[in-house]
């Protein structure tokens, strides 16, 4: 049987030549991938600014991470950057204890607590009424404050 000259050519070259397109295309994909991926994680470093502290009417600690925030309102507080530290009253995880029957003061209370022994006095602790659910609650508890802050300067 007779071979047409293009079928000649489909031997063992045609099959590396496939098989490098193959590895190449993968290496890109791969190498793209990378840098996607790099960038994803590094974006955060480039959307944080970091301004810095200024004297303030009060140091707020939001609800969470506890003790660790009000431990650095502490801090703060003693190296006299605000007057006073509000805390705000959170719902949770109060509320679902109490349907448990299970005891919980509250997060504020041992906030103030661990304010109280990090050497920031009583009368420097305001607690925000009413209790926030989520942050933007506590946004919002905290808007008039700054509006006030606001025109006075």
């Amino acid at each position: 049987m007779r071979r047409f000259p293009y079928e000649q050519q489909r031997g063992p070259a045609h099959t590396g030549k496939r098989h490098f397109t193959g590895v190449l295309l993968f290496a890109i994909i791969s190498g793209l991938a990378v840098v996607a991926l790099i960038i994803l994680l590094g974006v955060g470093r480039w959307l944080v600014v970091e301004d810095p502290l200024e004297k303030a009417q009060a140091i707020v600690v939001l609800s969470g991470r506890m003790p660790m925030r009000a431990q650095e309102a502490a801090r703060l507080y003693n190296a006299g950057w605000a007057p006073q530290v509000w805390l705000t009253c959170s719902v949770e995880p109060a509320a679902s204890l109490q349907e448990m029957h299970i005891a919980y003061i509250g997060e504020d209370f041992f906030n103030s607590r661990v304010l109280m022994h990090e050497g920031v006095p009583s009368n420097a602790i305001l607690i925000l009424e009413p209790a926030i659910i989520n942050t933007i609650d506590e946004l919002r508890l905290l808007q008039p404050s700054w509006s006030d802050r606001r025109r006075k300067q």
